[in-house]
């Protein structure tokens, strides 16, 4: 997957952060706008469904705090070492 679509998905659910603030986080966060997200990206690759689907989650879950830029650092650096691939992320250095 590549990054469009990450920028799109974030940009999406996030519109309402300059109007809203941190309230944003009441628009777009359920469970409804993952299937949107899904079926408007599945429409174009159905490879991408699973992707955007963890994506959509995992954005939700970090805004409303069940996971923390550390966990996921953690999980890739754990998921790294399992696949033996090189070094941490360095967006996700801290």
């Amino acid at each position: 997957m590549g990054v469009e679509p990450l920028r799109e998905i974030h940009g999406f659910m996030d519109a309402a952060a300059a109007r809203y603030g941190a309230g944003h986080r009441l628009i777009r966060h359920d469970w409804a706008t993952v299937k949107f997200m899904v079926d408007y990206y599945s429409s174009f690759d159905p490879a991408l469904s699973r992707q955007v689907e963890r994506e959509t989650v995992l954005h939700i879950a970090i805004d409303k705090g069940l996971v923390t830029l550390r966990d996921i650092a953690l999980m890739s650096d754990l998921v790294r070492d399992i696949e033996r691939r090189g070094g941490r992320r360095s967006m996700l250095k801290k």
